[in-house]
């Protein structure tokens, strides 16, 4: 019996009768490997999950949101509550998108690690440094406060001060004290800088946000 090529090649081969059932099954096996190389491979999909805030609002003695309902009987404000959980939802949400959208716009958020202090340590250095930023333009500040509950990582808080001294003058947003453009000149505009500290030890990030007022000069000293 003449069977033929499959493969795609021009050819025959003479079988036998008894030998004909097994020559099908191997010639079976080949399509069917052949048909599965030769497909090509699924691409995995691309999660599209996004983040979905959900606020909690405390006023006083009460919460409402998440596990509690506003109930509009016991709640002669509860419009305003609405009105305001939802403005914070939206705020929250621009947030967290302006940090998962850095990327595309080219910007970058500033991480700095340290090897060796505590999580808690770099917390209250991010707070001192929030409390004191907008009149010192500096991190020494922050170091020395929170060296005084840390003592123990008042070597790498201070090159944690060091170093973000170092960034923010790199990138025009602290002046000097002697530059006459510094961000308590009127023609400024604000914004919102967000940088965030890594414990290595405890493997934790903590985020810090700073309020800021650049000068129209150092804008332009930023985009040579």
């Amino acid at each position: 019996v003449k069977v033929a090529d499959t493969a795609g090649q021009s050819s025959e081969t003479f079988v036998s009768l008894e030998n004909l059932s097994t020559a099908i099954r191997a010639e079976s096996k080949f399509d069917a490997v052949s048909l599965q190389t030769s497909q090509p491979k699924a691409q995995p999909e691309q999660s599209s999950r996004a983040l979905n805030t959900n606020c909690i609002y405390i006023e006083h003695e009460s919460y409402f949101g998440g596990d509690r309902e506003i109930s509009k009987s016991d709640t002669p404000h509860w419009k305003t509550i609405l009105k305001t959980t939802k403005r914070v939802e939206i705020q929250a949400d621009s947030f967290l998108g302006s940090l998962s959208e850095s990327h595309d716009s080219g910007t970058h958020v500033p991480v700095f690690a340290v090897s060796d202090a505590s999580f808690w340590s770099l917390r209250e250095f991010g707070t001192c440094l929030m409390k004191s930023e907008s009149k010192e333009q500096s991190a020494t500040v922050a170091f020395m406060e929170s060296s005084k509950n840390y003592p123990k990582y008042k070597r790498s808080l201070k090159t944690l001060a060091v170093a973000i001294d170092n960034y923010m003058k790199r990138q025009g947003i602290w002046t000097s004290r002697d530059n006459p453009t510094s961000r308590s000149g009127t023609a400024g505009s604000s914004s919102l800088l967000t940088i965030l500290l890594y414990s290595k030890t405890d493997d934790r990030f903590d985020v810090v946000t700073l309020n800021l007022q650049t000068s129209s000069r150092s804008k332009s000293s930023r985009r040579k």
